[in-house]
């Protein structure tokens, strides 16, 4: 599964990527690697679906734990995700979701809201 994307910053700089989830050890990784305008350009035309979607990268802290957030909005659709990373597995297993100022619904694993298969979350 691989996906392209066109990163637009807050500055106005655009960067373009190409992101690609693959497994490795029995766990999904992601292996990313930025490519040009022309790169990009040149592979879009082959690309079958395309998804929107605004991104905001934040830190949390929770019982003295440090997370790494990213949290995604669909403007074609309600949905809203959010993953939560910190510096180790066992740090990482520590964020309480119940104690998150809203509510959410875990979905890691569920293959609906891996990569490009969230387009059906979001037309839905």
């Amino acid at each position: 599964e691989e996906k392209l994307v066109y990163k637009k910053l807050d500055n106005g700089e655009v960067q373009y990527f190409s992101i690609a989830k693959v497994t490795r050890d029995g766990s999904r990784t992601t292996d990313k690697k930025k490519i040009t305008e022309e790169e990009y350009k040149g592979r879009l035309p082959s690309s079958i679906l395309r998804l929107e979607k605004k991104r905001y990268d934040f830190s949390f802290t929770q019982n003295g734990v440090s997370f790494v957030c990213k949290y995604d909005e669909f403007p074609q659709g309600k949905l809203r995700m959010l993953e939560v990373d910190a510096a180790s597995e066992t740090e990482r297993k520590q964020f309480n979701p119940d104690a998150f100022a809203y509510k959410l619904k875990e979905v890691s694993g569920d293959i609906q809201y891996y990569g490009y298969r969230v387009a059906d979350v979001v037309s839905s």
